[in-house]
């Protein structure tokens, strides 16, 4: 240091002693006075590891390098040096070359960590665990919300982390929805964890996959090492087939109808089946058919979870939405026929009839229980 910065110093010194606090110190103003932004007097200046030259010059402190001393020096085995963190005073000593968990980089600049391992001379284990590491929902209905399942986030280290974002990765990830307590930017504290609630709903048949992950890091240590752990989403799309109608005048030919994929066809006795939900006026596979009715006279009856009942006249080319007047629940649960042609359908209200062809129905509960 010149000695007209000594001197400089020595009068700021005097003046802070006189005065018992530091200056206020404009630093764009009198950049010989600071380092990165900090009076050359500022406890937090040059890293907390070094002493401040004005100019943004930092003289770091031994095992200490970067323009601020911001990275810790590899050191040698049994140098013995202690240095402290801005993280409660807690202090630790490095008689290891990086702690023993890790590399010292060939320039020199720090130590490079194992995995699992984090910090300026990789002492502080990345403890972040996302429990369970799999999940799996089973077998859900297609389009049908499944269970609702949870995975818990915790903070095994010693110092407090900070969430960063979460995400969904894989091929099927817009088919699982995230909730939960744990939100970006939240801290946690050591042992403290946080809740991620997961709701699955295949858009298909077949395995569903996809990845949650969950990135943190450590701001109070003076750097950030970001730390990413994740956990396997899996499970299965499945079509419930809730009923098979035989046509009553070509025994060979089947109606089948699936929740969540209308009604299928086939004219071989089930030997390979084709879509027969049309193009108008209404595309079943918006709707869950539970039951199909089949007359003599070539209509086809489908009742549906939400939508009441629909009827086909060529053999499930085209569906129309009956009139379903005085059917006060859609919810048909269950649809039979009778010889004569007349429509019976069960619902979450009770037992309805009509006679002419769905237009029309009446209530017929009586005796049965609320």
């Amino acid at each position: 240091m010149s000695k007209k910065m000594v001197l400089l110093f020595m009068v700021v010194l005097a003046m802070v002693l006189l005065a018992g606090e530091s200056p206020a110190v404009d630093c764009s103003l009198q950049p010989y006075l600071c380092c990165s932004g900090h009076f050359w007097m500022d406890p937090a200046v040059c890293s907390h590891h070094g002493v401040c030259q004005g100019n943004d010059v930092c003289d770091c402190y031994a095992h200490w390098t970067g323009q601020n001393c911001q990275n810790r020096s590899c050191g040698s085995a049994g140098t013995g040096t202690t240095y402290t963190y801005n993280l409660d005073g807690l202090q630790f000593t490095d008689d290891n070359r990086c702690s023993l968990h890790g590399t010292c980089d060939t320039a020199g600049t720090g130590c490079i960590c194992n995995p699992g391992w984090m910090g300026i001379a990789c002492e502080f284990p990345t403890n972040g665990i996302l429990a369970p590491a799999a999940l799996d929902f089973g077998t859900v209905t297609v389009g049908t919300p499944g269970p609702v399942r949870s995975i818990t986030f915790t903070n095994t280290s010693i110092i407090t982390l900070t969430l960063g974002v979460i995400t969904l990765t894989g091929a099927n990830s817009a088919e699982f929805v995230l909730g939960g307590s744990c939100a970006n930017d939240s801290q946690l504290h050591m042992g403290e964890n946080c809740t991620i609630v997961i709701t699955f709903t295949p858009q298909a048949i077949g395995s569903r996959s996809a990845t949650i992950n969950v990135a943190a890091n450590y701001p109070d240590v003076g750097f950030t090492k970001p730390l990413t752990v994740n956990t396997s989403l899996t499970g299965t799309g499945i079509i419930s087939t809730s009923s098979i109608v035989i046509d009553p005048t070509t025994p060979a030919t089947l109606y089948a109808g699936l929740d969540g994929a209308g009604v299928y066809k086939s004219t071989n006795s089930g030997g390979s089946w084709n879509e027969a939900n049309g193009t108008t006026p209404n595309n079943l596979t918006d709707l869950r058919v539970k039951v199909l009715a089949r007359t003599t006279t070539g209509k086809l009856y489908a009742g549906t979870y939400g939508g009441g009942v629909f009827k086909s006249t060529d053999s499930g080319d085209t569906w129309s939405a009956c009139t379903n007047t005085n059917l006060t629940n859609l919810n048909v649960v269950s649809l039979t026929i009778d010889a004569n042609g007349k429509l019976y359908a069960g619902t979450e209200a009770g037992v309805f009839a009509s006679g002419d062809e769905c237009a029309n129905w009446t209530a017929i509960n009586s005796g049965l229980p609320n």
